[in-house]
């Protein structure tokens, strides 16, 4: 499954890529991007720790029309907690790992 982190504290991506290796990571300084590439994705995980509305509004729509999952996860800094709240969101919408 190709997956992407879009947001966060800069401190969480080398934490979170720990266990998960294959995923990709988007941090909040790329705001003046084309995110349009998102929609190549599988999953996007939304991760509103340091993300600002705008970085949002940037996310969201990259990915309308296409078969790519949203998933808004909850805000917090606990690694162990995230990558529950995406295992868990993950089973909820029947994808595979």
């Amino acid at each position: 499954m190709k997956s992407v982190v879009c947001g966060g504290h800069p401190n969480m991506p080398p934490k979170l890529k720990e266990w998960m290796p294959d995923f990709e990571f988007i941090d909040t300084e790329t705001l003046g991007k084309n995110f349009s590439y998102l929609s190549n994705y599988d999953v996007v995980y939304f991760y509103p720790n340091w993300a600002n509305h705008s970085f949002y509004e940037k996310v969201k729509p990259a990915i309308k029309g296409s078969k790519t999952k949203f998933i808004y996860l909850q805000d917090g800094d606990n690694v162990e907690l995230i990558i529950k709240d995406m295992y868990k969101n993950i089973t909820d919408e029947n994808l595979s790992l």
